[in-house]
């Protein structure tokens, strides 16, 4: 599947590849299989601690592992005490032995009624229609910046089904649930490329399989779960599917397969007529040969990590061999001006 209208010259995506869609009412994923590598970084699963500094009234994290550094995803909500949890407003490297301030600049505390509910040992990620509004005001010194859109969303959910932000949370919102039933998760899938109501949304890729397993319900139920529920209930009530017009049951493989054929062929034609994205490229922190970049564009904001690799010290001769007009034809997005050779290690791009 062709993403380069989406993700423009940001990142290389050559090195993936895109699983059959899987569609339930208004949501749509595509599920992203990478290399049978594993990952650089540690997930806040292994050994994430956080500590207050009474010296300088501030929350700090650390890592109990000295031998890797840390991924902390970006909009990603991480327990600091029983009832105070922070989301994340930047990914961000914990280098190891190393400790990190929750800054204003790289957390905001949430509301206390979701503090006095929250569970630390759940995972959490920032539902999208708050996403956005989190990005614009990522800069703004003031842990409760978010408290006026979070009752807004709450607000839309309160004539249609019962919606609470701290139960969503601790993972217990019913609604939201149901999506971890609807879709499933595959062997070896690093990321996933999200679509509601055929318009692209999010792409969400990990480090590697068991990373992104750490992600795959927060990702689903909290975040893009609640967007489709939200545009859902302002349409009209889907049709019930019709059962297939067969008399035979080797005729309903036949079926399957084109209907899937159907769905991945006007995916595709949606990536290849989607506007080419203009983006405004911020470099972050970096940590060795790592580098944390930050992007955004009319449409679309996020984060990707990358790795610069040593330069390889002979091209492969079918390569060095062409010319340089036409190298470009065999990788899915141009180098960027620097031509040192990067890996992709994570991306978080979303939808404003």
């Amino acid at each position: 599947m062709d993403c380069r209208m989406l993700t423009a010259d940001l990142f290389d995506l050559s090195a993936y590849r895109f699983a059959a869609p899987q569609r339930s009412g208004a949501l749509t994923i595509v599920p992203i299989l990478g290399q049978p590598s594993p990952s650089p970084f540690l997930s806040p699963g292994e050994g994430l601690q956080s500590k207050w500094e009474p010296s300088q009234s501030v929350w700090t994290l650390g890592s109990e592992s000295g031998q890797a550094p840390m991924l902390l995803p970006l909009h990603t909500g991480i327990g600091v005490a029983p009832r105070q949890c922070v989301l994340l407003s930047s990914a961000a490297l914990l280098p190891p032995s190393k400790r990190m301030k929750l800054t204003g600049e790289i957390s905001l505390f949430l509301p206390s009624s979701a503090r006095q509910t929250f569970d630390v040992t759940e995972n959490a990620v920032l539902p999208l229609p708050l996403r956005g509004q989190a990005w614009r005001l990522r800069y703004l010194q003031r842990e409760d910046r978010l408290q006026p859109d979070i009752r807004h969303l709450e607000h839309q959910f309160s004539s249609h089904r019962s919606f609470s932000f701290s139960r969503l949370l601790q993972g217990s919102q019913q609604a939201a649930e149901s999506f971890a039933r609807r879709f499933e998760l595959l062997t070896g899938q690093t990321g996933a490329l999200f679509f509601l109501d055929n318009r692209p949304v999010g792409l969400e890729i990990a480090p590697s399989p068991a990373f992104f397993a750490t992600l795959w319900e927060p990702l689903l139920c909290g975040c893009y779960g609640i967007a489709a529920l939200l545009h859902e209930q302002n349409l009209a009530p889907m049709p019930s599917p019709q059962p297939y017009d067969i008399e035979e049951l080797s005729q309903l493989r036949t079926r399957m397969f084109e209907e899937r054929h159907r769905l991945d062929d006007s995916l595709a034609a949606v990536l290849t007529t989607h506007s080419q994205e203009v983006y405004t490229l911020e470099a972050g922190q970096s940590w060795h040969n790592f580098r944390l970049h930050s992007f955004t564009s009319q449409n679309y904001a996020g984060q990707y990590i990358e790795e610069i690799l040593p330069p390889e010290p002979n091209p492969p001769p079918e390569t060095a061999a062409l010319p340089r007009m036409f190298r470009t034809l065999f990788r899915k997005n141009p180098a960027p001006s620097d031509t040192a050779p990067r890996r992709l290690h994570y991306v978080s791009l979303f939808a404003i």
